[in-house]
């Protein structure tokens, strides 16, 4: 640390002489508290804009059960103990989406044929095992195949969920919380690590699949990615508490083909759970408790929910 010279200022005063000084000093200090104030605003800037935070609720969704909440009647009737449907969230991400000229004009929830199990920004198709991005398919129908899209913010995370019983739905809260910079957000998107479901017929057969993909040595565990539409603007005027509210569905049909691949089928699980399955992006809102009007620059961590 520096030291001033105990006749530093005796010596100022001589040299710049006593009206002089009197204005230097003053100076001085108003420089040096200028320099502290343009510090703590370079670090208020630093700060995020909003922050995200996810939940995502889960149900196995089928018609009414029989005899108990988790015996399910096939379309074959065929009836199943349904034990457990668990999963590992890994992966949370906002998309901004953006495209030059005309973008994509097809709906990759209905997606055309040979196309099919869209997700992720790209699409399986029912004619080869190959997989066809946006863009691509975008220019086989005669469009512009410009569309893109940007990962706007996203975070691992590891979060289990067990669904042990029929249209019962799970909530999971995500403890990380994700922060946001200025963009417009088009979509949610959610990986799944690791799912598996475990059942018995009523014959006794017990199922036991994962999410498997590939044959023999070539076998591994493939992640089923799901995104959500949304519509969402992050700037200085957005509320600082961003919600994201999720809901998974799995349909009736996601039984069957259980059973169906239970009885040799070969039914890849992968393909099963993205067939019968969905994302909605259903609580979709921005916080508005008293924090969040507060004026541009007063954010701050300490109003977390």
């Amino acid at each position: 640390m520096s030291t001033v010279h105990p006749q530093y200022p005796e010596r100022m005063t001589a040299a710049l002489g006593p009206r002089c000084a009197r204005h230097v000093f003053p100076f001085a200090i108003l420089l040096f508290l200028l320099s502290i104030l343009s510090a703590g605003c370079a670090i208020e800037d630093g700060k995020p804009l909003a922050e995200a935070h996810f939940s995502l609720e889960a149900v196995l969704a089928t018609d009414a059960p029989v005899d108990s909440p988790n015996i399910y009647l096939t379309g074959d009737g065929v009836a199943v103990t349904v034990s457990a449907v668990a999963f590992r969230i890994t992966e949370m991400a906002l998309i901004s989406a953006s495209a030059s000229g005309e973008g994509i004009t097809f709906d990759p929830e209905n997606p055309p044929a040979p196309y099919t199990n869209c997700h992720a920004g790209h699409c399986h198709s029912t004619e080869s095992d190959a997989l066809y991005t946006y863009a691509e398919i975008e220019a086989s129908l005669g469009g512009s195949g410009n569309a893109s899209e940007s990962v706007l913010a996203r975070l691992e995370t590891s979060v289990a969920v067990t669904l042990s019983a029929l249209n019962t739905a799970v909530v999971a809260e995500i403890p990380d919380v994700l922060d946001l910079s200025a963009g417009e957000i088009s979509a949610v998107r959610v990986t799944l690590g690791e799912v598996s479901f475990v059942g018995m017929t009523e014959d006794g057969q017990v199922m036991r699949f994962e999410n498997l993909h590939g044959h023999g040595e070539s076998v591994h565990r493939e992640p089923v990615v799901y995104r959500a539409n949304a519509s969402r603007t992050i700037n200085r005027e957005a509320a600082y508490h961003q919600t994201f509210g999720l809901v998974w569905t799995l349909d009736a049909d996601f039984i069957d083909d259980l059973v169906n691949a239970a009885s040799g089928d070969d039914v890849e699980f992968t393909d099963v759970i993205s067939s019968h399955s969905s994302l909605l992006l259903e609580h979709d809102h921005a916080s508005e408790d008293e924090h969040d009007h507060a004026s541009k620059g007063e954010h701050d961590h300490a109003h977390e929910p």
